[in-house]
């Protein structure tokens, strides 16, 4: 039951999150409604909620309502974690659903994996992103990329002090993939050491006491049919039965096709090739049409082997070229080449992030969060050109905080840098974008105003006398503060160094004409 109460918020985002996971898609669009009737609904919260609904009418698979849910709130990335957009992206890649370009797929996976490079300490959420981009990467058959990322789901939920099962269980899924693929091509060595991992890390995934009953059941079909490909049947059918046995609800249609994989592996290793060859007609009927690679090719690989061994020379060559026709050595190469792009996608995806990040950073104040004189030095050359050539008023205005030496030295260097970030705050109040606003250097700001010099001395008047009424209190008691400005108005042969020297010009007489505070110039 999802309690009530603004201060329970985050608990019942959680319990969204809950109610997608067992698949109660109408009890979740419910609780959705709720949340999102909240004012103080975060836009991170939205997102995630969205996020919960396209899980789970992925896990249903219902493609198109998941993505229609992903673009309701895609609008909300810009103002998200970089966790948050990651999770994002793998809901995209993995709701791309049957039948969509695979490219499109990676490309998702790709952001999501790009942006949790920024993402700082270890979590589950991480692990969650790391672990289904993996799964994904070996849906696409991107096998190198897969296990690689998978692994580091499994280092994440380790650092982060969670149990293993799950996050081994997804390294066993990507392992025994690529063991499939590569048995479908006949690199029966490979394969067979692929198996091999596959087998330990679904054995150390049921080791969790904690794992669920609907995964358990999944990794323990899996299980019988690595068992039965490592030629152990008996092992591979109790794993089978213990399937079976798990009360897991509901029981998906890939758990259902799940089992039947499993049934037909392990009657063909039990040499029952009758009973394999009616179920795995059966199976591949379906699983043809899921186009899930390479389950769905090793329907038709499984009924080839069993022509082959009953002496249907035709069948078998029939079955194995509807294998080998559109999934041979040569594709297997493409895939092979795609999992490298994809890794340097991601790579280069973080180091563009990364680089943005840097030059952000060397344009912004640190401590007012507004852009430094470098920014200012760009941006105002380009203003003055810009409204040149459109024929636009423009107007530069210098405030400097007054006396601001004696705020720092009557109540210390702290109170001093809480005053300038209080005084940007208000200059940001008043400009239309962030590149018009910048502290030119110690007490000193520059505000680049769209206005002649009528409305821009207007504009400047209001902010002088918004920090002189503005409450300082809260800094420090006693304290008061004001500012004095300059400005000028861009002429015809004006230059940006021209418009700003005459700004400082006008900046300089206001001071002397009024020491103690200021009005435009």
């Amino acid at each position: 039951m999802l309690r009530t109460g603004p201060d329970l918020r985050p608990e019942r985002v959680a319990a969204a999150r809950a109610l997608a996971a067992e698949g109660r898609i109408e009890d979740l669009r419910a609780a959705a409604g709720r949340l999102r009737a909240d004012p103080e609904l975060t836009a991170e919260e939205d997102l995630v909620l969205g996020v919960a609904l396209a899980v789970a009418l992925t896990n249903c698979e219902d493609f198109p309502a998941a993505r229609a849910e992903l673009e309701q709130v895609r609008p909300l990335l810009p103002q998200v974690s970089a966790l948050a957009a990651a999770t994002f992206h793998t809901c995209v890649g993995i709701s791309a659903g049957e039948g969509d370009d695979g490219d499109r797929a990676v490309a998702s996976i790709v952001l999501a994996l790009a942006s949790v490079e920024s993402v700082g300490e270890p979590c589950r959420d991480l692990a969650l992103v790391l672990r289904n981009c993996g799964m994904k990467l070996a849906m696409e058959q991107l096998f190198p990329l897969a296990v690689e990322t998978t692994e580091r789901a499994v280092a994440v939920a380790a650092a982060s002090g969670l149990p293993p099962g799950e996050w081994r269980q997804a390294v066993g899924y990507a392992m025994l993939t690529w063991a499939m693929r590569l048995e479908h091509l006949g690199q029966e060595d490979e394969a067979r050491q692929r198996w091999r991992a596959a087998d330990e890390e679904l054995a150390g995934a049921l080791a969790d006491p904690g794992i669920g009953l609907l995964p358990g059941a999944v990794i323990r079909a899996n299980r019988a049919l690595v068992r039965a490909r490592l030629g152990d049947p008996g092992a591979a059918r109790r794993c089978l039965e213990e399937s079976r046995d798990t009360p897991a609800r509901p029981v998906t249609s890939l758990l259902r096709r799940r089992r039947l994989h499993a049934e037909c592996v392990v009657l063909l290793a039990e040499g029952r090739r009758a009973e394999a060859r009616h179920l795995l007609t059966a199976y591949w009927q379906e699983a043809a049409g899921q186009r899930t690679p390479p389950f769905a090719e090793d329907g038709a690989f499984l009924l080839a082997r069993v022509a082959e061994a009953e002496g249907r020379t035709g069948d078998a060559l029939r079955w194995y070229r509807e294998v080998h026709e559109r999934y041979g050595r040569a594709q297997y190469a493409v895939w092979v080449s795609r999992a490298a792009a994809a890794r340097l996608r991601v790579e280069q995806e973080a180091l563009l992030r990364r680089a943005r990040q840097l030059e952000d950073d060397a344009l912004s104040d640190p401590l007012t969060e507004v852009p430094n004189r470098r920014a200012f030095d760009v941006n105002l050359p380009r203003l003055v050109g810009d409204a040149q050539a459109a024929g636009s008023p423009l107007s530069l205005a210098i405030l400097d905080v007054d006396r601001f030496k004696r705020v720092n030295d009557t109540h210390g260097h702290l109170v001093g840098d809480a005053v300038l970030r209080a005084v940007a705050g208000l200059l940001r109040e008043h400009t239309s974008t962030a590149d018009r606003c910048s502290r030119y250097g110690g007490d000193e700001f520059v505000l680049c105003l769209p206005a002649g010099r009528r409305e821009a001395a207007a504009a400047v008047a209001r902010i002088v006398r918004a920090v002189a009424r503005h409450d300082w209190s809260p800094i420090a008691r006693g304290l008061a503060v004001t500012v004095t400005a300059g400005l000028a108005q861009l002429g015809p042969g004006d230059t940006a160094t021209s418009l700003f020297h005459r700004a400082d010009q006008s900046l300089l007489s206001a001071k002397r004409a009024r020491p103690a505070a200021g009005s435009p110039g």
